[in-house]
């Protein structure tokens, strides 16, 4: 990611982002409320966490295939799980919220794009237990030791199920098996056209209430055409940029379509109720 594109984009970003002040429309209060801004931990919070330290001492190594957009921290082809665990899973705080958005949403079948080492799929496995998950990934070294960590974080519970592969090969099967989706986040390629196919593809399966969760929006110019190309589709009603992701919502329970962009409160202290817009 060249720096000039990421200051730009974080100056855009914030310029435009409202705050929970600034939100009125009752499924987006919901969301910013109960999700997005619910730092509350699961219950296997730290089992998940216990697990990203360890695979950190990892030094097995690790070919990464020449497909994708490569790694936003290292142009390396070949790395260790070590440092893998270090840089390329999801943020704790990214965690919590797809638990959350898991809980929030009461999704039965979950869909990923980019297991890479099964942090991400373990909270959504958390945010209900009994979900069907299908995670699809490309590198072979990844796909065992995410298996591994399943056998611990689930020993006695379903556990999410991983197909190896690229996208282009196991996205059908996935969507096959899983019928309809509640949930998918699409973290893997990071390059527009292969976004904006994975979206298009996977929207016929989306349950009536389903979201897309794309993360690594504002990672590089062709991730910020793909996120305001699906984000201006007709049939998104809601869109949600927190900068590090976007959420998209295919409801019909919006009057109007939004577009938004959120922003901590605590950033943007000045609007506490004082200057706040009226998102209905």
């Amino acid at each position: 990611m060249k720096i000039s594109h990421t200051v730009r984009s974080i100056l855009a970003y914030y310029w435009s982002a409202l705050t929970r002040y600034d939100v009125h429309s009752p499924l987006l209060h919901d969301l910013v409320f109960r999700v997005i801004e619910n730092k509350s931990r699961p219950v296997g919070y730290h089992f998940i966490e216990k697990v990203r330290r360890e695979m950190r001492e990892i030094n097995t190594v690790v070919q990464s295939p020449d497909v994708g957009a490569g790694s936003m921290v290292s142009p390396r082809k070949s790395r260790t799980i070590g440092d893998i665990a270090r840089t390329s899973p999801v943020a704790p705080d990214d965690g919590i919220l797809f638990y959350h958005l898991t809980q929030f949403t009461k999704a039965e079948s979950i869909l990923e794009l980019g297991t890479c080492l099964g942090i991400s799929t373990s909270y959504f496995q958390l945010g209900n237990p009994s979900a069907r998950i299908i995670s699809i990934e490309g590198v072979p070294e990844l796909v065992k030791q995410t298996r591994d960590n399943f056998e611990k974080l689930f020993p006695h519970q379903r556990r999410p199920k991983i197909l190896e592969g690229t996208f282009e090969k196991q996205l059908s099967a996935a969507l096959q098996e899983l019928g309809k989706v509640d949930l998918v986040l699409v973290d893997g390629d990071h390059r527009f056209e292969a976004v904006v196919e994975a979206v298009e593809k996977i929207k016929p399966h989306l349950n009536r209430e389903g979201m897309i969760i794309l993360h690594d929006i504002h990672w590089s110019r062709d991730m910020e055409r793909a996120w305001h190309n699906v984000q201006g589709d007709e049939e998104v009603s809601l869109s949600v940029d927190l900068y590090r992701l976007g959420i998209l919502y295919y409801g019909a329970s919006l009057r109007e379509k939004q577009n938004v962009s959120l922003i901590p409160y605590y950033l943007k202290p000045w609007r506490i109720g004082l200057f706040a817009s009226n998102q209905s």
